[in-house]
Parts: C-alpha cells; structure tokens; sequence
C-alpha cells in the first residue's frame, strides 16, 4: 500500500515517514482482505480523522467529512486551538 502511494499522504503528500497503510474497508467487517486495493496511505493526522470517522470516502475515491462529527469538534475548541471540556452536571 505505501508503495502504491509512493510512501506519501493519499490526501496531503506528506512523507516524511509519518505515513501509515489504512484499510479502507476495516478488518472488522467481513469482506475486507488485505490486498493493496482496499489500502489508502495516510499520514498520522489524516489517519486518526480516519479512525475516528471525521473524513470517509465515497466510492469514487473523494474525501467525505461527517460534517456532525466536524461541528461537535468545532464546538470543543476554543480560538487558540485548545480543546475545552464542558463539564456535564
């Protein structure tokens, strides 16, 4: 997989070795497989958006973001980039 995409981020070209082979279709599910063409090159950031289901793609290839998922994150930092914690009560 990172060989199909020359060692470099499917979505920003970043290599600098921070890259990691993805399944597209997760091992939980079962009609993965391990072949190259259900793999996706991410680097660590666009990995764990990834992971954590804020960007998916569409069966074309294009990137989707889970614009629910966006907002609520939105909504926890503040303008510096710190993640506020809203204590539930």
């Amino acid at each position: 997989v990172l060989n199909a995409y020359s060692n470099k981020c499917a979505i920003c070209d970043l290599q600098l070795k921070l890259i990691d082979a993805s399944h597209i279709v997760p091992v939980s599910e079962g009609y993965s497989t391990d072949e190259t063409r259900n793999g996706i090159a991410l680097c660590t950031l666009h990995n764990i958006a990834y992971d954590k289901s804020l960007i998916t793609f569409n069966e074309k290839n294009q990137i989707i973001h889970h614009k629910t998922r966006m907002e609520h994150l939105k909504d926890t930092v503040d303008d510096l980039g710190r993640v506020t914690i809203k204590k539930v009560r």
